[in-house]
This record gives C-alpha cells, structure tokens and sequence, in this order.
C-alpha cells in the first residue's frame, strides 16, 4: 500500500490582543497630551523648546499609525484590482 504524504498549507495569522491593542490606544493618547503640553507651555511662558524636540514627539505619533497606514492603503489598492 503507497503511503500518502499530507500536504497542508503554511499559514501564518497575526494576532493582536486586546492588551497590546489598548497599549497601543494609551501609548498613541499620551504623544498627543505631550505634544498639546509643549505647546502650551510654549503659548502660555517664555520657554520655548527646539524643533528636534517637536520631531522627536511628532515622529513618535506617525512612526506608530505608519504600519497601520501602509495595511490600509493595501486593503484599498487591493479592492480596486
């Protein structure tokens, strides 16, 4: 009798739990209450802080929701096809 070889499909899922999805809500909300301190800070004394440390914060709030942007924008761009 020939024995059969099973063949089964490499799939790979990700997962995102509910802790690392809040992790990610909090992490997101406390760039935005930096950034709108600074600002305040800024508005409301005579301290003013440099541009890098505005990229700094900025970059931190854009560099999380990047990965998120490229997903969306190929979900679309595969839609279309």
């Amino acid at each position: 009798m020939p024995s059969r070889k099973k063949h089964t499909k490499d799939i790979h899922h990700e997962y995102i739990s509910t802790k690392q999805h809040t992790s990610g809500y909090l992490f997101r909300l406390s760039n935005y209450f930096v950034l709108l301190s600074m600002l305040a800070v800024e508005h409301y004394s005579d301290f003013s802080f440099p541009e890098s440390v505005y990229l700094l914060v900025f970059s931190a709030i854009v560099g999380y929701d990047v990965q998120g942007l490229l997903n969306f924008i190929r979900s679309i761009a595969g839609r279309k096809k």
